[in-house]
């Protein structure tokens, strides 16, 4: 069990649960660090933001960046 617990999916407001649910749709849930991450959108787009810059860089191989960004970002 998590010591934070996340948000609830359904309450989620507009960019944030875009993101949650793609993530549904791809792996049959909301990723579970994105449930915390969205408790503070200001930390949640800054997360998103390292990710899709993580991706960008190449630095990544796809497959494991792909983990951590699907759907639209914020």
């Amino acid at each position: 069990m998590a010591r934070i617990s996340g948000i609830d999916p359904e309450r989620a407001d507009g960019p944030i649960r875009a993101v949650l649910e793609a993530q549904a749709r791809e792996w049959g849930a909301p990723l579970s660090n994105h449930l915390i991450y969205a408790r503070r959108p200001t930390i949640f787009r800054g997360a998103r933001g390292m990710w899709g810059g993580l991706e960008g860089s190449g630095l990544l191989p796809p497959s494991s960046s792909r983990s951590s960004t699907a759907g639209s970002r914020p």
